[in-house]
């Protein structure tokens, strides 16, 4: 069960002592269970990093503003909807067994197993386990921190040649060596962001 726990923590940051009514049983070796991930990928809401010192050793705070835009709300509850149809169509040679809610948050909405869950449940399990995917972008825009040139305004000889140049966030892997190598004529690919070396 260990290394169960250890993988719901460290990869989905989900204490499972917490998420589960019994984790031993819910994580056993001989247990199964499927986790579907609601991902809307180009939500409105926008965070922001702020210098926390003028000191630069010291690191800027990181605020993610998950769900200020409320319409990314509603595109998460609609997509989680549309998850659970997903699983209740599963072919029927495997059987899912009912939706997991962490039982304080059962207990907090009134929710039964087997029942459909609220949108006020939706909600709060997604305020609670919502996390990022990585696909971050937009801290430097062109037109507002660089220029179409990727030269940081305003300061010379500085330019920013990775995925914060992109205006919004993207729905696929950041890979911005090429594109960013084409706008500064190569002169700074070589910092450029990469983006992760698996998928299409």
């Amino acid at each position: 069960m260990r290394l169960s726990s250890d993988i719901w923590l460290q990869c989905l940051r989900i204490d499972t002592n917490q998420y589960f009514d019994d984790p031993s049983k819910r994580l056993a070796a001989d247990a199964e269970s499927i986790i579907v991930l609601a991902n809307p990928v180009q939500p409105r809401s926008e965070g922001e990093i702020v210098l926390a010192s003028a000191d630069p050793a010291v690191h800027p705070v990181i605020r993610m503003n998950y769900f200020s835009d409320p319409h990314d709300m509603k595109v998460m509850l609609a997509v989680t909807r549309r998850c659970l149809g997903v699983v209740a169509r599963w072919p029927k040679h495997r059987t899912i067994g009912p939706l997991l809610i962490p039982p304080f948050l059962a207990e907090r909405h009134g929710h039964i197993e087997g029942a459909v869950p609220s949108d006020a449940l939706l909600e709060d399990l997604a305020r609670h386990y919502s996390w990022t995917v990585y696909h971050v972008t937009a801290t430097c825009r062109i037109g507002s921190v660089v220029d179409p040139r990727l030269r940081v305004m305003g300061v010379e000889r500085l330019r920013v040649a990775d995925a914060a140049i992109m205006p919004n966030v993207a729905p696929h892997p950041t890979r911005m060596t090429e594109r960013c190598s084409v706008l500064t004529d190569g002169v700074c690919s070589m910092a450029a962001f990469k983006g992760p070396t698996r998928g299409p």
